[in-house]
């Protein structure tokens, strides 16, 4: 039986740290809400809890799964997974919220299938670029190898083009340009030609750009970025006050649990923004703590990404923690003004179940890669 490694134990620590901190922020910013609407001061809080408990169940599952099923199976994943996110607009399935139609409800148990996407397409391309590697070192007749070099660049663009199609009619055009960039990344770590890379970075931009074009909602987040006053008592009044809570944190922070912004000024304090209340509440040296603990994760992943021997497993470690820390910027850059607002969750801190049971399953795939990375995985 493999045993952990340094990386390992330091990444479930660093996890650790990370749900801790977002159990606290949940506690400090959920009760009076909870306790306004349900009656009692600790259901978000609970339901939080039960997250976690589930999606570390699924990261036990994909610790414990052979890696080389998994990329067996990679294709059919990505495929129930699109099958998913377009029930969404299938009526009694689908729900919408707020102009959105973003999730699948089944009686109480309620699911935003964009979430499960990142991790199942971060699968399905490592799996599909580790086999293209493959085929190149195997000696094969120099035509099907130079055919095989175009075949990224189609399968890529396909993908793209059905993803976004889907996306832009929910809409969801957040978590499509955080699928695009860890597209890339992984793309470019594959060791593709720097053509091909450059080739998928144009047309990612291209279709982010038009997208964007199409959404009108999307071009007033970043009106607002860079003029506040676009819309004073919308976005812009939002980001002012991320802005005071942020500020009055100071060095050390008010204290936990006393957040003054959190009492109706802020909005989606649980989900889009528990950075500025845990700024203000712990101050800089708080911050900084948990911005570090990021680091620390993406430290540890790119370690697990170096040290395997397998393709595939590189390439999913990669695409993971670039996936994770990517929305971890976007989240915190809209925080401290640098980005544009864009609802993305903050990884292992947001309140929500379908991204948090994603990430542990993501870390649990992670475990797996570090416990196997002297093994080389089959192709099948």
């Amino acid at each position: 039986m493999k045993k952990f490694n340094i990386n390992s134990y330091a990444l479930v620590a660093t996890v650790g740290a990370l749900l801790m901190i977002g159990i606290v922020i949940l506690a400090s910013v959920s009760t009076i809400y909870s306790q306004k609407i349900f009656g009692e001061p600790y259901h978000f809080l609970i339901r939080q809890i039960i997250h976690i408990i589930f999606g570390c169940f699924l990261g036990l599952i994909m610790y414990k799964i052979k890696l080389e099923l998994i990329k067996r199976w990679s294709s059919y994943i990505l495929i129930a997974n699109l099958i998913l996110l377009a029930a969404v607009f299938i009526p009694g399935i689908g729900f919408a919220a707020g102009g959105a139609s973003r999730w699948i409800k089944l009686g109480p148990f309620m699911a935003q299938p964009a979430e499960f996407l990142k991790l199942s397409f971060v699968i399905f391309l490592s799996a599909w670029l580790a086999n293209i590697a493959e085929l190149r070192l195997s000696k094969k007749k120099k035509k099907k190898r130079k055919i095989s070099d175009f075949r990224p660049i189609i399968i890529c663009l396909s993908f793209f083009i059905i993803t976004a199609t889907i996306l832009y009619f929910q809409p969801d055009i957040s978590n499509l340009a955080v699928i695009v960039a860890t597209a890339l990344i992984i793309y470019f770590f594959s060791g593709v030609s720097i053509w091909h890379t450059m080739a998928i970075f144009g047309m990612g931009l291209a279709g982010l750009g038009l997208v964007m074009k199409m959404a009108p909602h999307t071009v007033n987040r970043i009106l607002v970025f860079i003029n506040p006053g676009h819309d004073p008592m919308g976005l812009g009044w939002q980001i002012k006050q991320i802005s005071i809570a942020i500020g009055s944190g100071g060095l050390f922070g008010l204290g936990l649990g006393m957040s003054k912004q959190k009492l109706g000024f802020l909005p989606e304090i649980m989900s889009d923004t528990p950075f500025a209340i845990f700024a203000e509440e712990t101050g800089f040296i708080g911050s900084i703590i948990l911005i570090s603990l990021f680091i620390a994760f993406l430290w540890i992943g790119f370690e697990i990404s170096r040290t395997s021997t397998d393709k595939f497993c590189s390439l999913a470690a990669v695409g993971i923690t670039s996936w994770i820390i990517i929305q971890t910027f976007v989240n915190i850059g809209a925080m401290l003004g640098v980005l544009p607002m864009t609802g993305i969750a903050l990884p292992f801190i947001s309140y929500g179940g379908s991204h948090l049971v994603t990430e542990l399953m993501a870390v649990g795939l992670l475990l797996n890669i570090s416990k196997n990375r002297n093994n080389i995985i089959k192709t099948t």
